[in-house]
């Protein structure tokens, strides 16, 4: 019979489906099932990798033999990529800080924008975009005034669609100081999995526009400053790869997920995080404030 060695249940011999289901019972619930295997073959999954953290905790993995997890597979071995489950707790470099609030931030994701020219800078936003911008902008006038929040600053992208939007918000917070991050800007955070075509990910440029948003990440995405008196509140408007490249890594999900998920034009994705080092995603893509006719993405 052949010989199957499947995750955390080491080498298996002539079990039969009952035995195997048994055993599959008894794993971690944590732990998603692996699928069974047709033939012979040797799975691959996180329980065999090296997990590797850079000093932020950034995390990577690599195989038994070495290899990236997502690198062509040797012969005879089938790799299921399955996140660990662990919570690295020093993951913005402040574990050792003692803050007292928490820090919210308020993604936006641009307006609808003109797709058509080449030129970056012609990319505006279109008669939809604006208004899809005042609609959003209004809603967050609203929860400055309704619910309190304690919105400190507007941080934007340099794209103009992303600055187009950021006008439109700002002017509905009177007194909240605007930041250009240039860091923010679109991009190929990295590959994502599974890949829609290895053609669009040029291992240069994803390489470039991910350290540029990793850096845009590290800055933003972190525990309340010491010093702060209370809970801080930052509106980020900027773009989908970006907010959703943040959010996989601030839930310490494989970042290579980022293009499984879906954004609006102007909705309102919230990323919390607490004294303790712990985020919890409170929204996203919320496009409840935009008539169905007003949502495209």
């Amino acid at each position: 019979m052949a010989r199957r060695i499947l995750l955390g249940a080491g080498t298996v011999a002539g079990a039969t489906a009952a035995a195997l289901l048994r055993r599959q019972a008894l794993c971690d619930e944590q732990q998603p099932r692996t699928p069974a295997l047709t033939g012979p073959a040797l799975l691959w999954s996180t329980a065999h990798f090296k997990v590797v953290r850079d000093e932020l905790g950034k995390r990577s993995l690599l195989r038994p033999d070495g290899a990236p997890y997502d690198a062509p597979a040797p012969a005879g071995v089938e790799v299921a990529y399955r996140p660990e489950c662990a919570w690295h707790d020093g993951w913005d470099g402040r574990s050792g800080t003692r803050p007292t609030a928490k820090r919210v931030l308020l993604f936006v994701r641009h307006g609808q924008y003109d797709m058509a020219p080449k030129e970056r800078a012609a990319h505006v936003l279109t008669e939809l975009g604006h208004s899809q911008a005042a609609i959003v902008a209004g809603r967050l006038q609203r929860m400055r005034e309704d619910l309190a929040l304690p919105i400190g600053t507007v941080v934007h992208s340099d794209m103009i669609r992303a600055i187009q939007t950021a006008e439109a918000v700002s002017a509905r917070l009177p007194g909240v100081p605007v930041e250009c991050l240039p860091e923010l800007a679109e991009g190929r955070p990295c590959v994502p999995q599974p890949s829609r075509s290895a053609l669009r990910w040029h291992p240069a440029h994803v390489a470039a526009d991910g350290e540029r948003i990793e850096r845009a990440f590290r800055r933003l995405v972190r525990r309340a400053s010491e010093s702060a008196k209370g809970d801080e509140y930052v509106v980020v408007v900027c773009h989908a790869n970006v907010i959703r490249y943040f959010v996989c890594r601030a839930l310490q999900l494989p970042p290579e997920a980022w293009l499984r998920m879906s954004l609006p034009h102007c909705s309102l994705t919230t990323l919390c995080v607490y004294p303790n080092g712990r985020v919890s995603l409170h929204g996203f893509g919320d496009a409840g404030h935009l008539e169905p006719a007003h949502t495209t993405r």
